[in-house]
């Protein structure tokens, strides 16, 4: 390209020098070889005529960072001035000569125009002088954080196990816990979340860069014209090529290594077991070597270094070194210039010793090195140098010297292309995992100890736990008189394994039948569930000092194991069942009844009639009263398809000295209930049942006698339901003279009322009206009775609703609140709080009875709580009153509360504080111990949970510190 043949008038061609690395301060005494002033300047400008222009103002990298980053925010930069240059009208055309790694910056910069078509005219050549050509490419494969990556998805479900308890109990743990300790906890799962997602992205995002970066081929090559317009001018030995090329080999041995050829076998087991001469030994090697051709190599970004050469990787050709005359000319200079800083080096510093003191070392030996002593410094001072850069701009090949116009004629030269080194290393890597791993651990240890520490107690599972352990490590439960609760916080807070242990458990309570109720749920559980050797072998070690204890747990496991395991299909529970009959006969007695009908079913279904029998006649022979709940049984029978058992057993009955009619007319009582629940259905259980309906009909009706039927209004609805009208208002006349108003049958009254009416409206009048003057009754004895019954009140409140006596109520309210306002609570505050509290309880079941056609009036419940905590503010903390008064008034108190929890006010707490605050009540009164356990259920719903447990199990009286956990396990439904 000849460039003087492009010269216009009033124009010139721009000559861009670019400074190399550690190169972009402009010279104070002597000019640097980029500037307008330096001899090299000079002399191009010279030797190119006037119609050349030399621009030095492009600095870049802040000036000429080490630095990749650096780099290629200065061939941005530098496509930025080429734009500028494009645009300026006294410029005909530019050229580019850049030194060192400036040649980069040009080949990035050309790279970007090519990619973004971004066309440029003017531009003409561009030379780069001593520029080792750069390579680099993404991490082949990003060990450390895939070994993170993977290290943290297998603690994650860690964090999803915590993750998911609190959102499955949020509602409870957001009340109970503080703030503080909830966000924290979600703060440190937000940042194991991020850490997981920023190393995913991390590592997807390499992957595919690796990729994409393999399969891309060079811009350059893509733009002929760029590739062609090149000039690469290096020395062989250039220093700073030759210092990078020498960066890409493998970390050398740093660490000293213990199993050395002096090593004792020892000393080179050490290393070997230890990991330290495979693993952290080559770390350190690879660190530090990493650390300084990091610092050689300006690698800054992340990426590998993978190739060095004279020219751009992805050009198939190259310039050639330098002719061997201009080599050795270069290396001439160098070597003098290096003898010479040498010689000047020694004499400064034989100076030193001359003086008393020091000041700076760099002050001392200013001067001594000129830059000229190496040959990546030195290309600028040499003219074969220049006269090449001048004929590549002008476009005068003609004007060199032969060996020059030789080598500049020949051009590039294929070569074969680097190959990138493996610089793929295993030990550094794996090690930096090893090193961030814990940290990593230390933040999943951190989020499952504070979760368990804080937010698990208040979970359900936490809850149960803490029932838990107490249910099997108190010694004081063996006191307890409910097994039957014992059994349920059982099943409902321990788990599989500790179900066993709480069995152990219930056969240390004392009393018999608290204790046989707790074995039976628990045994027939573990039934279920398969553990009939577990069982076996707890019966066969059954320790206990009285041999009848011994052999009624005996009795109760092995028939309530048997129940459980039949029940559940568990068919090897037939062995256990077989071992309960001893020489054809089970016997039975007293309390170990409950089983047997399931056992007698279960041995029926099983094909083995006989054994059937024989439990049969154990339940007949158990006790006297047993046929009098044979209607029960008769129920069970009928549903299960045991025909023959039935007839069996009403023969057996009927030997005891019974009414027949009586338990005739009972049976038919539980079968007509059981029609009533599923009418319209017309399975076989149900046509069974209606089968037998029609044949104890007939004589239910013979029974004359009303005075032995403890549910007269049960077996009246009975009968009137089977169509025996007839019979059901003889019956219904007999009951008639002792009626007596339960608000239990309420709801059977009006069926059958309109069942009798149009044969005997008299009677029907009759009933429907002694029916409310007896729930009349039990409303005036309620208010009299001098103790606070909120549960009897309720109740005969909705029976009279029901019946549509609201105006009986509201006059009963009003003439209630009327006497509660001439009672003065400082005179008399143990009646204004009992008076209160009556009148609340009607309040609030008259909101709650009406709840079932509109929402539930809560301002009404909540105004009712206020009016009771004012009354209840009123008792006497140290009354003069004798004890019997202050238990009564206290027990108003224990009444108050129960109201408050029962319709869920926010007053029970102040309640339960005042009932504990009268102080001249003993500590170990009843209604005080049982104040405590209604004050651990309002704590558990006002506070925490946890801590009303807490206060539960502090409860002196084992019965009530029981069913006080069981109220809060069913607050917080909390089931098997």
């Amino acid at each position: 390209m000849n460039s003087e043949a492009e010269a216009e008038p009033g124009r010139k061609q721009i000559i861009l020098l670019i400074h190399g690395t550690f190169a972009g301060s402009r010279g104070i005494q002597t000019k640097k070889w980029w500037e307008q002033e330096s001899n090299f300047a000079s002399h191009l400008l010279a030797d190119l005529g006037g119609s050349f222009e030399i621009d030095d103002t492009f600095l870049w990298g802040n000036g000429g960072a080490n630095s990749e980053e650096a780099r290629r925010h200065g061939a941005a930069e530098l496509l930025d001035r080429m734009a500028e240059l494009e645009k300026r009208s006294d410029c005909s055309g530019f050229h580019l000569v850049a030194h060192s790694h400036a040649g980069n910056l040009v080949a990035m910069s050309l790279r970007a125009a090519s990619a973004s078509r971004t066309t440029l005219t003017k531009f003409r050549t561009w030379t780069t002088v001593g520029t080792p050509f750069l390579a680099f490419s993404p991490a082949q494969l990003p060990l450390t954080r895939m070994i993170l990556l993977i290290t943290a998805l297998a603690a994650s479900p860690v964090v999803a196990t915590v993750a998911l308890g609190i959102y499955s109990e949020w509602a409870a743990i957001a009340r109970d816990v503080g703030a503080w300790a909830l966000w924290g906890v979600l703060a440190l799962m937000g940042l194991i979340g991020l850490i997981i997602a920023g190393l995913l992205i991390s590592v997807i995002f390499q992957l595919a860069v690796s990729a994409r970066h393999r399969g891309t081929a060079g811009r350059l090559v893509r733009d002929p014209p760029l590739a062609e317009s090149w000039l690469g001018i290096w020395h062989p030995d250039d220093e700073a090529r030759a210092l990078i090329a020498a960066s890409l080999v493998r970390p050398p041995v740093l660490m000293p290594r213990l199993a050395r050829p002096d090593s004792g076998l020892l000393q080179r087991l050490v290393g070997i077991v230890t990991g330290f001469d495979w693993l952290y030994a080559p770390a350190a090697d690879q660190q530090a070597w990493s650390v300084v051709t990091g610092k050689v190599q300006g690698r800054d970004l992340g990426e590998d270094l993978t190739t060095v050469g004279p020219g751009p990787a992805e050009l198939d050709a190259w310039w050639p070194m330098l002719p061997p005359s201009a080599v050795a000319q270069m290396s001439d200079y160098a070597d003098r210039a290096a003898a010479t800083a040498l010689q000047t080096g020694r004499l400064q510093l034989r100076s030193v010793g001359m003086q008393d003191e020091v000041g700076e070392m760099g002050a001392l030996f200013a001067g001594t090195a000129t830059w000229q002593e190496l040959i990546h410094t030195s290309y600028f001072d040499s003219r074969d140098v220049r006269s090449l850069i001048v004929s590549h701009i002008a476009g005068t090949p003609g004007i060199l010297t032969d060996t020059l116009q030789q080598w500049y004629s020949q051009g590039r030269v294929p070569v074969a292309r680097n190959q990138p080194r493996n610089r793929f290393l295993v030990q550094l890597p794996v090690v930096k995992a090893m090193l961030a791993a814990p940290i990593l651990g230390l933040l999943f240890l951190s989020v499952w100890y504070a979760y368990g520490s804080f937010l698990r107690p208040h979970t359900s599972i936490g809850l149960k736990e803490q029932v838990a352990s107490f249910l099997l490590n108190s010694p004081d439960l063996r006191l307890t008189s409910d097994g039957t609760t014992f059994s349920d916080i059982a099943l409902r807070a321990t788990t599989t394994t500790d179900l066993a242990e709480a069995l152990r458990q219930a056969q240390k309570i004392t009393l018999a039948r608290a204790r046989l109720e707790a074995v039976r749920s628990i045994a027939s559980e573990l039934g279920r569930q398969g553990s009939l050797a577990e069982v076996a072998t707890m019966i066969a070690t059954l320790d206990s000092d009285d041999a009848k204890v011994a052999r009624d747990l005996k009795v109760q496991l092995s028939a309530s194991v048997v129940e459980g395991a039949l029940s559940a299909g568990n068919r090897d529970g037939q062995i256990l069942l077989e071992n309960l009959v001893e020489n054809g006969e089970a016997n039975f007695r007293g309390l170990y009844v409950r089983p047997l009908p399931s056992l007698m079913i279960s041995s029926s279904r099983l094909g083995k009639g006989d054994l059937a029998r024989v439990f049969l006649r154990a339940y007949v022979d158990a006790t006297d009263r047993t046929c009098v709940d044979w209607p029960w049984m008769v129920g069970q029978l009928a549903e299960a398809g045991e025909g023959g058992l039935i007839d069996d057993f009403a023969a057996a009955c009927f030997t005891k000295d019974l009414p027949k009619p009586l338990i005739y007319r009972r049976a038919l009582s539980v079968v007509q209930a059981f029609l009533a629940q599923h009418e319209g259905q017309q399975d076989a259980s149900i046509l069974n049942f209606r089968n037998l309906a029609a044949s104890l009909a007939p004589e239910a009706a013979k029974d004359p006698d009303i005075e032995h039927d403890p549910d007269p209004v049960g077996s009246i609805y009975s009968l009137l339901k089977a169509k025996k009208t007839e019979a059901g208002t003889l019956l219904a006349l007999q009951w008639l003279p002792v009626m007596q108003a339960s608000p239990k049958h309420s709801g059977l009254i009006p069926a059958i009322v309109d069942a009798i009416k149009p044969t005997n409206a008299v009677l029907a009048d009759a009933i429907l009206q002694r029916w409310r003057q007896g729930l009349h009754q039990l409303w005036h004895r309620s208010l009299a009775d001098s103790v606070v019954d909120v549960d009897e009140l309720t109740q005969v409140t909705h029976a009279l609703l029901e019946f549509g006596d609201q105006a009986f109520v509201k006059n009963g309210t009003e003439s209630l609140d009327a006497s509660i306002d001439e009672i003065d609570p400082t005179e008399a505050p143990c009646a204004f709080l009992r008076s209160t509290t009556q009148a609340e309880a009607i309040k609030t079941a008259v909101a709650t009875a009406e709840a079932h056609s509109k929402p539930v009036d809560t301002k009404v419940i909540d105004s009712s709580g206020d009016r009771v905590v004012r009354a209840a503010r009123g008792l006497p903390m140290t009354s003069p009153a004798p004890n019997a008064r202050r238990e009564q008034c206290t027990q108003y108190g224990v009444a108050a509360l129960e109201l408050a929890l029962r319709y869920d006010m926010t007053q029970q707490g102040e309640i339960a504080a005042l009932v504990l605050g009268v102080t001249s009540v003993e500590p170990g009164a009843e209604l005080r111990i049982r104040a405590r356990a209604i004050l651990a259920r309002s704590q558990a719903r006002t506070a925490t949970a946890l801590s009303g447990i807490e206060m539960a199990e502090r409860i002196p009286d084992a019965t009530l510190s029981l069913q006080a956990l069981d109220d809060i396990l069913s607050d917080r439904g909390i089931d098997r």
